[in-house]
């Protein structure tokens, strides 16, 4: 699979952006939103993500989609 450098900061901006949303449950409260979000390409396949994290946070899973209909899959879990 070949990304171009927009597609896959793009594609990854909004992984990121996606593991950050909880439920959709009116009584339940939602994490807090990450912020700082910056995605660096290194090149046609990856990229690097920065992000300031959450007081509290224990962890972040990140994860892709492949096109605008494809379903989320885990890429890695990394610490607060």
């Amino acid at each position: 699979m070949k990304f171009t450098s927009f597609a896959l900061v793009t594609l990854l901006a909004g992984a990121v952006a996606a593991t950050a949303c909880g439920s959709d449950s009116a009584t339940a409260p939602g994490p807090d939103p990450i912020v700082g979000v910056s995605v660096q390409a290194k090149g046609s396949s990856s990229a690097t993500i920065s992000f300031a994290s959450n007081a509290g946070d224990a962890s972040y899973d990140i994860e892709r989609a492949e096109g605008s209909a494809g379903a989320f899959a885990g890429v890695t879990s990394v610490p607060a």
